[in-house]
């Protein structure tokens, strides 16, 4: 069963919930917590990515902008829907996250 396990992990690159209901339906009743430290212990799970700290700075000398889709919502001024987004600024030093919606990407906008 190691095999298989191992095998939808790495091959077919299936999530562990997944795992696990294929598991009972063959019969192999396991909890999802017993099931990921199997996984774990043999290392099998998927690496992560390291994560790069940034060096610190002084107050106001960096600023990190994004933007995200929010959703969808309907214009009131033309009654069509409209693409929602995220104006997404971090500070480095405070870290400190401001959000402001808006409907365009565009260097007016920010």
């Amino acid at each position: 069963m190691g095999d298989q396990i191992c095998q939808w992990l790495t091959g077919d690159r299936l999530k562990v919930t997944r795992i696990q209901e294929l598991l009972e339906t063959r019969g192999c009743t396991v909890s999802y917590t017993s099931l990921r430290r199997f996984i774990r212990k043999r290392n099998w799970g998927r690496r992560s990515v390291p994560t790069v700290r940034m060096a610190d700075t002084e107050p106001g000398e960096v600023a990190e902008a994004d933007f995200g889709r929010l959703g969808m919502i309907t214009d009131p001024a033309t009654g069509k829907r409209r693409v929602v987004w995220a104006l997404i600024i971090g500070l480095a030093h405070s870290r400190h996250c401001f959000v402001w919606p808006t409907h365009r990407q565009q260097l007016e906008d920010v």
